[in-house]
């Protein structure tokens, strides 16, 4: 312990090779004059190895530039609160420092305070603390862990550059983060008051990464950064801001964003965004999103399973994402007590391993896209209880072979054709997009009808399977399903629409069920069927129903051609009256 002296010689300390400790009432020669810490061993190579504490006495106000730099052997400086002021590089490349103690009252730190201390892990910030300068912890490369004060207001260029930082919280006090802020750091997650160097410049993430425009955002945002946090009080989001980030999880946006500009998330494939507001802002502008996955009226993060990701909403957990290596998978009814009840928009998006689906449970809804380029996909099972299919839900699923479904469509009643599932085109082409391997459609009791275009020119369907609720089969259901081998119609069926089975040239045996009403137009126009048998309930058949099918026999249940049949419903065909069904 050296005592309160006004000053110390040059090498006072020389020699003093096993010192361990040393308590010092100033640095270096006098309070008053700019030296280094090794003045007092007469230069930074005199230095004992042995020394690895130092504490410097009350009283002393301020730390001068580069007064510790490069004391190699140095595990521990302690500062008094007394200390309002620490200098550039005061304690640069301090290679074996560990642990050190901020004052209370001090407000700055300078530029390249730290930079090169490769053995501080961890560093308490004094509450008082506003400004952290440039460079400050720049290759600290062990430490960890680092909590903000409230009263921050400004973070310098590189100020953490190649740390080992995994995750931040920057305080909403912050209004500025200087470029490189954050470089090279393993970020996985990071809360924010506001996207880029500030409220009202360089918006966009990638800058406090480094990158000098948004179209730079992939080459500079770390690859393990999975989860942004905007803090409340951020009110816009500009175009750009998140541009590239194609290995970003999730976003939380609060509610107090306003306004949210252009295509802010163009290219980021893997988003899923939570928002705190219930609703969308009138200032968000169309397609904000750029088609990623939204939630709204979110209140914590999302949680995971070995694999699953997912959100709870209302003691109900809907599905927001799944790991990318699943094969088979069935998936749960519930997590933890509580019942899974929805597949999110894009959940299971780019599972290319992924072999079969089984949906039952308690889902009730399955999100857009939900399985999109599930390239693997070959067998889909979907529960009764789900009551919504997204659109394009098994888009790009080309390898689906067979599917269950409780309904052909979006829902029982709406979008009622297979297509609308696999990400139709337009209402001409609706199921053009359709798995080409697609050879067996199973529909579970309780749907009520077939809808309009529900297969049509599905090509390559051979087999579908009707439930005995079906009620009637729409038009044009089946047309051009050339290869379509069999169908057992059920008995309650009523009526069938126009075109329904037209050109069905694989089809050569149906069985019209006793009760039905009607048969539309040109219903098995060009169909390879050779007898027939139409019972007496059937009240109107329209044009050509039976026209260009060769060497076909009519077998009717009623005596004559009631008048309500159009009067071409047969072309030239054979027709026996008064038939019993064999």
């Amino acid at each position: 312990v050296i005592p309160e002296v006004d000053r110390i010689v040059r090498g006072a300390l020389s020699g003093n090779d096993d010192l361990i400790n040393l308590s010092i009432p100033f640095i270096g020669e006098a309070p008053y004059i700019n030296s280094h810490f090794s003045f007092i061993f007469g230069n930074e190579e005199t230095v004992p190895a042995s020394l690895k504490k130092i504490i410097v006495q009350e009283g002393i106000t301020s730390i001068n530039s580069l007064v510790f730099a490069n004391l190699s052997f140095v595990t521990e400086i302690v500062l008094p609160n007394s200390v309002s002021s620490i200098g550039t590089g005061a304690f640069k490349n301090c290679i074996k420092l560990t642990k050190i103690n901020l004052p209370v009252g001090l407000q700055d730190l300078a530029n390249n305070v730290f930079e090169g201390c490769v053995a501080l892990e961890n560093i308490y910030l004094p509450d008082a603390l506003e400004n952290i300068g440039e460079a400050v912890f720049k290759g600290c490369t062990l430490l960890r862990t680092i909590t903000f004060p409230d009263n921050l207001q400004t973070i310098g260029k590189y100020a953490f550059q190649a740390t080992a930082l995994t995750e931040v919280y920057v305080p909403t006090a912050v209004q500025s983060i200087g470029q490189y802020a954050f470089y090279q750091c393993g970020l996985v997650r990071i809360y924010l008051p506001f996207i880029g160097g500030s409220t009202d410049s360089n918006q966009f993430l990638g800058y406090i990464f480094g990158a000098g425009s948004a179209n730079l955002n992939i080459s500079y945002i770390p690859t393990t950064l999975k989860y942004v946090t905007i803090l409340p009080g951020c009110t816009s989001i500009s175009s750009g801001a998140f541009l590239g980030c194609t290995n970003l999880f999730t976003l939380t946006i609060p509610e107090s964003v306003q306004t949210i500009d252009g295509t802010p998330f163009y290219d980021c494939p893997n988003l899923i965004i939570l928002c705190k507001g219930a609703t969308q802002p009138e200032g968000w502008v169309e397609n904000w999103n750029y088609g990623r996955p939204v939630y709204f009226g979110v209140e914590e993060d999302v949680r995971w399973t070995e694999d699953l990701y997912y959100l709870i909403y209302d003691d109900e957990i809907v599905i927001v994402s799944a790991k990318k290596d699943i094969t088979d998978f069935a998936i749960p009814t519930e997590i933890d007590g509580v019942a899974i009840t929805s597949i999110g928009s894009l959940a299971f998006e780019q599972c290319t391993l992924l072999e079969s689906i089984n949906i039952s449970g308690n889902i009730q809804e399955i999100g857009s896209e939900a399985f999109k380029n599930c390239t693997a996909l070959t067998e889909v099972v979907i529960g009764d209880n789900v009551v919504r299919i997204g659109k394009g839900a098994f888009f790009g699923c080309e390898q689906i072979q067979t599917m269950t479904l409780p309904f052909v469509g979006e829902t029982a009643t709406t979008n009622q054709f297979i297509g609308y599932i696999f990400g139709y085109n337009n209402e001409i082409e609706r199921n053009n997009k359709v798995s080409a391997a697609l050879k067996t459609v199973t529909i579970t009791e309780g749907c009520i009808s077939i809808g309009d275009y529900a297969f049509s020119h599905c090509t390559n369907i051979e087999y579908v399977y009707l439930p005995i609720s079906i009620e009637s089969i729409g038009a044009y259901a089946f047309y051009m399903c050339s290869e379509l081998q069999e169908m057992i119609l059920p008995e309650i069926v009523k009526s069938i629409g126009d075109f329904a089975f037209n050109s069905c040239l694989s089809l050569s045996v149906l069985e019209l069920p006793d009760g039905l009403l009607s048969i539309g137009a040109s219903v098995f126009y060009n169909s390879p069927l050779t007898s027939v048998f139409i019972p007496e309930t059937v009240t109107y058949i329209g044009a050509f129903a039976f026209q260009h099918i060769d060497g076909l026999t009519i077998y009717l249940e009623t005596e004559s051609q009631p008048e309500t049949w159009d009067g071409d419903w047969n072309e030239y065909n054979t027709l026996v009256w008064g038939a019993t069904r064999p």
